[in-house]
């Protein structure tokens, strides 16, 4: 029997209702469960099986038991790189691409492709002890509210002395962190430095440059020897493509919402691939035909009578980093007069939120939204799929500034479910 959906005002479908408590039941665990989705439903009439179904949750015993401890896998020492036009190699891990644009700079990309926040890497042909004052003469003529906050000298990282500025600017309404180490290496003055916006949580951190900039060696060999290259003729390296003169250098000041991207053309979709996910996670399938890609060690959440009224189908979190708790639901609403994204789009908007696209993710169409604060982001879908019916679900992340990479990671794993 088909469940089900409870109609529901769209806007409690948009956040979520607290207080929340966590369950003794594991995501990690798997439930069997037809049940309807009133205020009346029994949470005890779970009954455990072979499937992943969820309609409702059991929030006492695990479900189905625990998964078997995952092995932990040696940290790898990171991916040497040559940078060719450079005539140096740097030793990386945890990035998402590197790049190098038309004028020889090198940018390491460590959250998403293409923005803010990130490494840049460069040489000048101006001696050490002026490249700095050049340096910041030439963003004293780009940002026109530039602050140095900092200039030190003296600076050891291995081997090598730098000497460190920090820069402050405005950036597309944002503060912007600007932080660059100069040394000299056998006779070059190189640039290592990295562009944050601590506002948006867009952060490498000061530790990363440091090893980026230390792992500094001269290019030795030939070609052949290095097995990752990024150069004039080799402008790009993604992550996921691994087995597993004058004074330049300012930096691009683009900063993406999580969803962006840079690539022109039509829109193909996004797509999820679980082994990119940052946690170990199992697939929890909806009797509604999509299922989510879930972290194991996440803890099912019991809903109130009022929660489930207000249309709330099943709730999970993070209980071990305590208050407030990331965690996210799972929530179906009924707007009468709304048959397509873009009508729904007016209405989130007037609520007060901001929609940041509606494209296709897994090959259903969605609605990203966020609200003003940043705690709160969601992700909004046709039911049934594919059918302009009226009724929506809601995969609300609640408390998303806490932990944005995981979050990402669930509402991308948004995919079609067929029970076999």
């Amino acid at each position: 029997m088909r469940r089900k959906v409870l109609p529901a005002v769209l806007t409690f479908a948009l956040t979520a209702l607290m207080p929340w408590s966590a369950s003794a039941g594991a995501v990690g665990a798997a439930v069997e469960a037809e049940t309807e989705t009133s205020g009346e439903a029994s949470l005890e009439d779970i009954e455990v099986g072979e499937a992943v179904i969820v309609g409702g949750v059991s929030t006492g015993e695990d479900i189905l038991g625990i998964l078997p401890p995952v092995e932990e896998e040696e940290e790898e020492e990171g991916y040497v790189i040559a940078l060719d036009d450079l005539n140096i190699s740097i030793r990386l891990k945890d990035f998402v691409s590197v790049r190098q644009d038309e004028d020889g700079f090198v940018y390491i990309h460590t959250l998403r492709d293409g923005s803010i926040p990130y490494v840049i890497v460069g040489s000048y042909d101006i001696p050490y002890e002026k490249v700095a004052d050049a340096f910041t003469n030439l963003m004293s003529d780009t940002y026109e509210d530039l602050d140095v906050d900092a200039l030190i000298e003296g600076i050891e990282i291995g081997d090598l002395e730098f000497t460190k500025v920090i820069y402050q600017y405005t950036i597309s309404g944002y503060d912007a962190v600007d932080t660059r180490l100069f040394c000299d290496y056998r006779g070059t003055s190189y640039m290592f430095g990295m562009k944050e916006v601590e506002d948006l949580d867009f952060t490498v951190g000061e530790d990363y440059l440091k090893a980026v900039a230390g792992s500094i060696e001269q290019l030795a060999g030939g070609f052949g020897d290095y097995e990752y290259h990024v150069d004039a003729d080799h402008d790009s390296l993604l992550f996921e493509d691994l087995d597993q003169g004058g004074v330049g250098g300012g930096g691009k000041d683009i900063i993406l919402r999580p969803e962006e991207s840079t690539e022109s053309g039509e829109d193909a979709g996004k797509t999820f691939n679980e082994e990119d996910a940052p946690y170990e996670g199992i697939w929890i399938p909806f009797e509604d035909g999509f299922m989510l890609y879930l972290p194991t060690d996440w803890n099912w959440l019991e809903l109130t009578q009022e929660q489930q009224q207000s249309g709330v189908l099943v709730a999970a979190g993070d209980a071990s980093v305590g208050e407030p708790m990331p965690f996210i639901n799972v929530a179906a609403a009924y707007e009468e007069s709304v048959s397509s994204m873009e009508e729904l789009a007016e209405i989130i908007e007037a609520g007060g939120y901001t929609v940041e696209e509606i494209g296709m993710v897994n090959d259903l169409e969605c609605l990203v939204y966020h609200d003003p604060t940043g705690v709160v982001r969601g992700e909004m879908f046709m039911y049934p799929l594919d059918e302009e019916s009226g009724y929506f679900f809601a995969l609300v992340a609640n408390n998303y500034d806490r932990d944005e990479e995981t979050f990402d990671s669930i509402l991308l794993s948004l995919s079609r479910y067929e029970e076999e």
